[in-house]
């Protein structure tokens, strides 16, 4: 494989073994001269079975990598979660942004903005406030998660149990949340009302204010 990193082209090559014993020294020293042939930046070679000792002998100070398959999983999970959680919270900052670029009283007249302790059908600042509170607990691998809301709409399943409950919950919640906003935007226009004050990359505003709020015992 091939990729650019800070303007620079690089070249890894890698070799998948699925085979049933562990890799020896000899196929990790015919596997560093085709690295060498190619000028290969890096090399690595993955494994189901793991590596017999003089592969790791023959792989020692070199641009070789040896892994099996259960340990690159381990070392890309964070990265790949990393990758993940930073699109959605850009998504968060894009929302956050625009539900509060409108005023108190426009919120209120086109049924953006509920009060806390009312039966509220639907509340911008509470939806937002639970977004960011999974963002964090998924961050902390703080499974299962709560995620029942304090108003009268409620969004997918009321708990997530693993990474993939609680992406599809984000998913659900960010399009549902950006739909109400199209929809309100939309009336405000037509009622000459759209004036919004826009800032942008925006800081979150309500993750000081959640967290002194009990909202997701």
């Amino acid at each position: 494989m091939d990729f650019s990193f800070i303007g620079l082209k690089t070249i890894w090559l890698i070799e998948a073994k699925y085979w049933n014993q562990k890799i020896d020294k000899n196929t990790v020293s015919a596997f560093m001269h085709r690295v060498n042939e190619t000028c290969a930046d890096k090399g690595i070679i993955i494994s189901k079975k793991g590596f017999q000792t003089g592969a790791f002998e023959a792989a020692e100070n070199s641009n070789i990598l040896l892994r099996t398959f259960e340990e690159l999983k381990k070392e890309t999970e964070h990265y790949t979660l990393t990758n993940i959680l930073h699109s959605y919270e850009n998504r968060f900052n894009i929302l956050e942004a625009r539900y509060w670029s409108h005023s108190k009283q426009i919120r209120q007249k086109y049924n953006l903005r509920g009060y806390i302790e009312d039966d509220t059908e639907f509340s911008g600042f509470v939806l937002l406030g639970k977004i960011q509170n999974v963002i964090e607990n998924i961050k902390h691998v703080a499974y299962p998660i709560n995620l029942t809301i304090p108003q009268l709409t409620q969004i997918g399943e009321v708990q997530a149990n693993n990474l993939q409950q609680a992406i599809n919950w984000l998913n659900l919640s960010l399009n549902f949340l950006d739909e109400k906003l199209i929809l309100a935007e939309v009336e405000m226009q037509k009622n000459n009302d759209f004036l919004p004050k826009l800032y942008y990359p925006a800081v979150s505003i309500i993750k000081s204010i959640y967290e002194h709020i009990k909202l997701y015992d």
